[in-house]
């Protein structure tokens, strides 16, 4: 079968995204991300607390270029805790570790198992971004407020 000439699921996943490609651990590649940062509303990531530290990431530090940044981070089992540097990925941190595939496949009989929790986890973690764009913390606050975190073992 010849495949279409449209495919439909990147361009509805894909649409209006622009994307470059930069090598973060090199003194350039963190030049660019950093002129990037400076004039981003949200900086959205995938990075464990480790690699925010290793390449000076981490809300406090990119704060303090970008004071009314809002610091999205999804990870697979949260900023705290023994896992927090692990690696989540949705065959284990979702669908093993959380009991969905124990639930989906006794309970509900799903015979499938596709990259749900790659939507879910983002889902989960959008309000937060949506809330913190749409409202400044009060004065006085910390900015802290302005931190939204999503991990794929609690979004099952």
């Amino acid at each position: 079968m010849k495949p279409h000439e449209v495919n439909y699921l990147w361009e509805h996943m894909d649409r209006n995204k622009k994307g470059i490609a930069l090598n973060i651990g090199t003194d350039a590649g963190q030049s660019i991300l950093q002129r990037l940062i400076a004039g981003a509303d949200v900086f959205l990531n995938n990075l464990r607390p480790y690699e925010l530290e290793k390449f000076n990431l981490t809300y406090d530090a990119l704060s303090r270029g970008n004071p009314s940044l809002i610091f999205a981070n999804l990870t697979g089992y949260g900023r705290k805790g023994p896992e927090k540097n692990a690696g989540g990925y949705d065959s284990v941190a979702f669908w093993a570790r959380s009991g969905v595939m124990d639930k989906g496949w006794l309970v509900l009989n799903l015979s499938w198992r596709g990259a749900l929790p790659v939507h879910i986890t983002p889902f989960c973690g959008v309000p937060s971004v949506s809330s913190a764009s749409r409202s400044p913390p009060p004065e006085g606050c910390s900015r802290q407020r302005r931190r939204a975190s999503a991990y794929m073992s609690r979004t099952a």
